[in-house]
């Protein structure tokens, strides 16, 4: 399992000041709700653990939502059957859903799916 840091996710500060100001004591405490979140996470779900970026969706999250209301929110988006598997690694899953996103795109924007 990676090691998780809350500095692993730069765009965070940003997120903060473009949101709530840039006030350096408040960007500090939502770094340390996210740190808490995410290592509550690890304790509540150890099967699943820390996976890349996962701090970018919590981070996201903890911006609208107080530390405890932004855990339960995360949880519950990473138990949705999607995030699961994308965080547990299922490739064959993954890859259906990105040729399921493919044959969309390709049939509704034919000239923008061009482009990629």
């Amino acid at each position: 399992m990676p090691a998780f840091n809350a500095d692993d996710a730069p765009s965070f500060e940003n997120i903060v000041e473009s949101n709530e100001g840039n006030d350096i004591d408040h960007i500090l405490h939502k770094k340390t709700s996210l740190m808490n979140l995410i290592l509550s996470f690890l304790v509540y779900r150890p099967d699943v653990g820390y996976v890349k970026h996962m701090s970018f969706l919590a981070g996201t999250i903890l911006v609208y939502c107080e530390e405890a209301e932004a855990f339960i929110c995360f949880a519950n988006f990473v138990h949705q059957t999607l995030f699961i598997k994308l965080y547990r690694g299922y490739i064959q899953d993954i890859k259906l859903r990105i040729d399921l996103f493919d044959s969309y795109f390709l049939e509704y924007l034919p000239e923008l799916h061009q482009h990629f």
